[in-house]
């Protein structure tokens, strides 16, 4: 349990698992909900637990993957190169209701143009 803005959050994760598979994520609960998903934009990893605090990462190729081979005396090696963008979003839900919204806002978010903010922290 979590107490935020004076009220204490204790979320049931069913409703929470629902949605999420029902959004086509890969869920799984113990004491944190963790949830995965994969497509075009990249890997999406979620992780809740009871008192609300959510942490989102997304994981996806800067550029395509780039392969070469390589031979060692006699060995043969294929090396392969990509390079990755990571960006972690935390934050705070207190129900099923919230967790809908931070679906919906996460494409969003992601598309949050760094260098346009004033709000940077270094």
């Amino acid at each position: 349990m979590v107490e935020a803005m004076g009220a204490v959050i204790c979320l049931d994760y069913e409703p929470l698992w629902e949605i999420l598979t029902a959004d086509g994520w890969e869920v799984q609960t113990d004491q944190v909900v963790h949830a995965r998903r994969e497509d075009a934009r990249g890997v999406w990893h979620l992780a809740m637990d009871r008192g609300g605090r959510v942490r989102f990462m997304q994981t996806r190729p800067r550029c395509p993957e780039q392969a070469m081979r390589v031979v060692r005396e006699d060995r043969h090696y294929r090396l392969l190169r990509q390079e990755e963008v990571k960006v972690t979003i935390v934050g705070q839900i207190t129900g099923a209701g919230n967790l809908r919204q931070l679906l919906t806002d996460l494409p969003a978010l992601l598309q949050t143009p760094w260098e346009d903010s004033d709000e940077i922290i270094g």
